[in-house]
């Protein structure tokens, strides 16, 4: 009889204990990242060429920065908000030039910003509240043609100034 009855007692937990490996429980909203980026086919962007590092390591530091930019904008959203972002395309402000084709006469390439070239940006993105409902989503095809004139002096000289107050000034509109 005793051991029937631990018997009984051992399976009831051990069937407790595999219910609750089985489902756990939904995640904390504010566990949960404010933004998601997702880079797709970043092959295919017009210009996130690098000018003096490897390809692949300048655009994981490129959207590294970006990603950083955008959770600290993501700060201004309303307790349980999160962004998701699909990023389909890239330009960054400028053009990459051989270093002696500029008369600097360096052996590296220089990324030269020039009022023609400026930063354009195109995504979707989808605006979900701490329900998981999405509260406002849009396809947007950033651009900004006075990007030397109205650059904020707070990102002058940051690391992709240009594009971080782009996506700025998307952001707070």
């Amino acid at each position: 009889m005793k051991y029937l009855q631990t018997f009984l007692c051992v399976s009831v937990l051990i069937v407790a204990a595999g219910s609750a490996a089985k489902s756990p429980p939904p995640p904390n909203p504010a566990e949960l990242k404010r933004v998601e980026v997702e880079w797709q086919n970043p092959s295919d962007y017009s210009d996130i060429r690098p000018s003096n590092q490897s390809r692949s390591r300048f655009r994981d530091n490129t959207f590294k920065h970006l990603e950083k930019h955008l959770e600290k904008l993501a700060n201004r959203l309303p307790n349980g908000q999160r962004l998701k972002l699909t990023v389909t395309n890239l330009d960054l402000a400028g053009q990459v030039w051989p270093g002696h084709m500029i008369g600097l006469g360096l052996s590296s390439d220089v990324r030269l910003i020039k009022r023609v070239d400026i930063p354009r940006m195109n995504f979707s993105y989808e605006l979900i509240d701490s329900k998981g409902s999405v509260v406002r989503a849009g396809e947007e095809k950033l651009k900004d043609m006075s990007f030397q004139d109205r650059a904020s002096t707070r990102y002058r000289n940051e690391t992709l100034g240009y594009e971080k107050n782009m996506l700025k000034e998307w952001f707070v509109n």
